[in-house]
């Protein structure tokens, strides 16, 4: 879970991550259910486990290492209260530390994981009515211990990722407006482009990665929370995909440019391709994948035809990310 928080963070920064809101929020277009893992059963047990003793009148008597109160604070408070599975445009970070009482064998009470996670999730509900979102909801939590300078306490350092707010899918390109496929160069309606000098290629990029949460499919998990295990990239470019830009043009380099119409056609793909598994042209690599962010390069190299004339290739490539994630069952009320 830490390299994962990491992951999204870098990921949200340079690309903005994926979506709009929590899944009670929206309806999708598209739903497919997963039997929980055998290794997702295992955690799921000890969760319950752990929630049966925290609720127990004899919790105060339980007692566990930090190692161990670590790991259980963080699996509960993200198959509880995260939702990777659900949709935002926006992901912010939100840090916070308590602590917890230590006794000399450096043992941590149940009974206090109790009241931080209480903690944890009363400040959950303040940090998203304070968003100014109508839409918020975790997406998923790091937790780490770390013993404090007195020998009867641990420090508990928090960072949540939350996703906010929803736009629309996908924002089409205004048709009376011209963008320059890419390197940067801007409208080719205006001279000279204005600041800031995004091109179709950034465009593309950023429709791509907020689109709206009631037309895009999640993975469903039933009453289960969905745990993100792995996260993979898959890249292809236009001269390998017809359903992204590619062209050739004889003669000296000269930055292709076109309306709205023409970019729209190449944004209205984004659906096959990234939610879409290979056998239909998509670039889901398999079911239990589902589309996190997109990164969009450009590119123009010389090349010569079958006929040896003299031209330039212009085109895009997609740097596709995706989440391999299990189902873990919902804990009972």
């Amino acid at each position: 879970m830490k390299k994962l928080l990491l992951a999204l963070i870098i990921i949200g920064s340079t690309v903005a991550l994926f979506y709009g809101c929590k899944k009670d929020n929206v309806e999708s277009s598209v739903e497919t259910t997963f039997e929980m893992s055998e290794n997702g059963k295992i955690i799921y047990n000890k969760l319950v486990k752990f929630k049966n003793e925290m609720e127990n009148t004899q919790k105060s008597e339980t007692l566990m290492s930090i190692d161990s109160a670590q790991w259980y604070i963080e699996a509960y408070y993200n198959v509880t209260s995260g939702y990777p599975d659900s949709l935002y445009s926006k992901f912010e970070v939100d840090s916070a530390i308590y602590t917890l009482h230590v006794d000399e064998n450096s043992m941590i009470a149940v009974s206090d994981m109790a009241t931080l996670i209480s903690d944890l999730e009363s400040h959950l509900t303040t940090v998203i009515g304070e968003s100014g979102f109508e839409f918020g909801h975790m997406v998923v939590g790091d937790v780490n211990l770390s013993v404090a300078s007195k020998s009867s306490e641990v420090k508990v350092f928090v960072s949540t990722g939350f996703g906010f707010g929803e736009r629309p899918m996908y924002t089409p390109f205004p048709l009376d407006e011209c963008w320059f496929y890419g390197m940067t160069a801007g409208r080719c309606d205006l001279t000279p482009p204005t600041p800031p000098y995004e091109d179709a290629g950034d465009q593309l990029e950023w429709r791509f990665n907020s689109p709206n949460p009631i037309n895009i499919p999640y993975p469903s998990c039933g009453n289960g929370s969905v745990k993100i295990i792995e996260t993979l990239s898959h890249s292809t470019s236009g001269e390998d995909n017809s359903l992204i830009y590619y062209e050739w043009y004889p003669g000296p380099k000269d930055y292709p440019g076109y309306e709205g119409a023409y970019w729209n056609d190449f944004l209205n793909n984004g659906t096959t391709l990234f939610y879409g598994n290979e056998q239909s042209g998509g670039l889901v690599p398999d079911d239990h994948c589902f589309f996190t962010s997109v990164d969009i390069t450009t590119y123009c190299s010389d090349k010569k035809d079958i006929n040896g004339i003299d031209g330039f290739e212009y085109y895009h490539r997609y740097n596709t990310f995706y989440s391999v994630y299990e189902c873990i069952a919902g804990l009972p009320d």
